[in-house]
């Protein structure tokens, strides 16, 4: 799919950064649980990924 394709707004998330960002974070905070603040990116998906981290 070419950027142009793509119907907007869209969320276009790497997921390699986004994970390492999460690894990041885990790590930073060891043993306590992360809250993300879903107003800030509006998206299920990436609030699941960061519950699950």
């Amino acid at each position: 799919m070419k950027v142009g394709e793509i119907d907007t707004p869209a969320l276009l998330v790497d997921s390699n950064v986004l994970n390492k960002n999460i690894s990041l974070m885990s790590a930073a905070r060891p043993g306590e649980s992360l809250r993300p603040h879903v107003k800030a990116f509006k998206s299920s998906y990436l609030a699941k990924e960061l519950v699950a981290a």
